[in-house]
């Protein structure tokens, strides 16, 4: 990649979100060393040069399991949908899509998910082959994953086990929430407005502009200060019914 403006601005993005990256996941520079097969001195050359290889810096990706475009990227969404096959696989046994949902979607360690959810270090290790093999993830050596990018993801497309996620994670955010007085870490609003058409469609954009907000938000602490970010449930439900109907 030739050196213009743009690409040393690149440079440093990808440099300022990989050490970052390294921090989070407690990877030292020696350490880091040791699997590109140079010298301690020579890695942190890299972090300190203004600009470089981008094809150095797309090798210390692999290592740590990221690609250069997820270092790179925007929030802009991405539309997952599930085959047949994946959707079958996860309704067979549930516990395989909450090891995918922890790695991918909370970028849980292997080794906390396994803990979290009991696992023995085989059956681990067989969800983790078995989601390779449906192409949910990347299963490398020495126990690394490579996962699909940190973005906003919204799941489309028909079937069963994606309904059956939609309505049960739904009913059980809603029972867990739904009381007149929320406790101070949770939210609940309940309404009715009498609105024109036109203003429901202004309400209902506003609620967009705000999430797309929040999400860019969420996904850019996600990259950069994964240690930091909590769990957030989050629902809007909205029509133009009224509750006595």
């Amino acid at each position: 990649m030739k050196n213009t403006p743009a690409a040393l601005n690149e440079y440093q993005v990808v440099i300022t979100n990989i050490k970052k990256l390294l921090k989070t996941q407690k990877i030292s520079y020696r350490e880091l060393a040791k699997q590109l097969s140079m010298s301690e001195s020579g890695v942190k050359k890299i972090f300190v040069a203004k600009d470089g290889s981008f094809l150095r810096l797309k090798k210390i990706c692999n290592v740590i399991g990221v690609s250069m475009s997820e270092m790179l990227q925007d929030t802009k969404s991405l539309d997952v949908f599930f085959s047949k096959k994946q959707q079958d696989a996860f309704l067979k046994n549930f516990i395989l899509f909450k090891v995918y949902w922890m790695l991918v979607y909370e970028r849980t360690s292997i080794v906390d998910a396994q803990k979290k959810l009991s696992l023995s270090y085989k059956d681990m290790f067989k969800f983790l082959r078995e989601l390779d093999e449906l192409k949910l993830l990347k299963l490398l050596p020495n126990d690394r994953l490579q996962l699909p990018p940190i973005q906003a993801v919204y799941w489309i497309g028909q079937g069963e086990f994606v309904n059956k996620i939609y309505k049960e994670w739904s009913r059980n955010l809603l029972e867990s929430v739904s009381k007149p007085h929320p406790l101070q870490d949770e939210s609940f609003v309940l309404r009715y407005l009498p609105m024109t058409p036109n203003t429901f469609k202004e309400f209902q954009l506003a609620i967009h502009s705000l999430e797309k907000e929040f999400i860019r938000r969420s996904i850019h602490e996600m990259r950069t200060e994964s240690e930091s970010v909590h769990h957030v449930r989050w629902m809007v439900v909205a029509d133009n019914k009224s509750f006595t109907e």
